[in-house]
């Protein structure tokens, strides 16, 4: 009965970290045209960084 149980909660949590993954790579690939344009904004903001640490 508690082996049982311990492989139900094991195919549960692997079920989940699958489920997680799957839905950061859909979230990435329907993002990528974002990105692409928001990578100047990323670009400008980290040169503004450097420029205020010297």
């Amino acid at each position: 009965m508690t082996s049982l149980f311990i492989t139900c909660f094991h195919n549960a949590i692997v079920f989940s970290q699958i489920y997680c993954l799957r839905l950061i790579i859909n979230t990435l690939q329907s993002n990528s045209q974002t990105n692409r344009s928001m990578h100047p904004v990323v670009l400008k903001a980290s040169d503004v960084t450097t420029e205020n640490n010297n």
